[in-house]
């Protein structure tokens, strides 16, 4: 019983250590960064506004403007007209890196692009075409996966970051949401 109180603190310990150490390692990998809005890939629009201060970090922070120096890929920290601080923090990444090595934030949402439809901004692209027919395809810098529904064949609806295939199959509707860390 001795035994497996010390063995269970040692692996509390041990697995507050690693956290601690993942942190300060992830803290020092961000000291020096910018974040702005913008894309990732030169066949999207270059350039765009400053990522926007969230309505419920203006009530808090009246003033706030985004401070790059302190944010990352997980969290975005907005400094008031007092000084006064505010960090917004994720699971989910809201910002990336561009070619650059600047961070950016991510912007899911789908915008018409060609014969199909584009996330705004994020690590990686994510294309959808207007017609199911056609394949769905999720690429990052070093590598890409396409794929097809076989046999669909429905015209996209889109709102926001989902498109929707209605019918793409008798009885079967496909839903595509583009997220921050890629294609649900």
């Amino acid at each position: 019983m001795l035994a497996a109180r010390r063995s269970r603190s040692l692996l509390l310990v041990v697995g507050g250590l690693v956290l601690a150490l993942l942190f300060a390692l992830s803290v020092a990998r961000t000291n020096k960064v910018s974040v702005s809005g913008g894309t990732a890939t030169p066949t999207r629009p270059a350039g765009g506004p400053p990522a926007a201060v969230p309505a419920r970090v203006s009530k808090l922070l009246p003033g706030a403007r985004l401070a790059p120096e302190r944010s990352s890929q997980f969290s975005n920290t907005y400094v008031g007209a007092d000084g006064s601080r505010v960090t917004q923090v994720s699971t989910s990444p809201l910002n990336f890196r561009d070619r650059a090595g600047h961070w950016r934030a991510i912007d899911s949402r789908l915008v018409a692009r060609g014969d199909g439809f584009v996330n705004r901004a994020g690590a990686h692209v994510i294309r959808l075409p207007r017609d199911l027919s056609r394949g769905v395809s999720v690429s990052s810098t070093d590598a890409s996966l396409t794929m097809r529904l076989v046999g669909a064949d429905a015209a996209a609806s889109t709102r926001g970051a989902r498109a929707t295939y209605a019918d793409a199959l008798p009885g079967v509707s496909a839903l595509y949401d583009s997220q921050a860390q890629g294609l649900r």
